[in-house]
């Protein structure tokens, strides 16, 4: 009986020790990201700081792509649908559910560069 007693100690200490050493590493791990993300976060601040030092310094008014679209479309009656049905052809579709990223001809002589499954811009070839 002493020696089950005994064995079983020694098991559970080994998996305390294990687990000790896993909350070690993932204690490091989380350190790392933590790191990551105060780097990055200050990145962004300092991006964010320099537009609006450099929007309020400028005498230009800016106009954004989404008011330029609407604009487009609201104003000047352009079909941002049909546009949309021209760029994604089905063979276009097929490819970019295949190969999910690149860059891919279309129409026109352009070419639709594609991350992740989002076409991110039109560029001529």
């Amino acid at each position: 009986m002493k020696n089950e007693g005994a064995e079983k100690i020694k098991h559970l200490q080994t998996r305390s020790d294990a687990l000790r050493l896993e909350i070690d590493q993932v204690t490091r791990s989380r350190d790392d990201i933590n790191q990551r993300l105060d780097a990055l976060t200050n990145q962004k601040s300092k991006i964010e700081q320099e537009i609006k030092q450099l929007s309020e310094s400028s005498k230009e008014v800016i106009i954004s792509e989404h008011a330029l679209l609407r604009y487009l479309e609201r104003v000047k009656n352009v079909d941002l649908d049909s546009i949309k049905k021209e760029i994604l052809t089905e063979s276009f579709v097929a490819s970019i559910r295949t190969f999910k990223n690149g860059k891919f001809p279309i129409a026109h002589g352009v070419k639709a560069i594609v991350k992740n499954s989002v076409v991110v811009t039109i560029e001529e070839s």
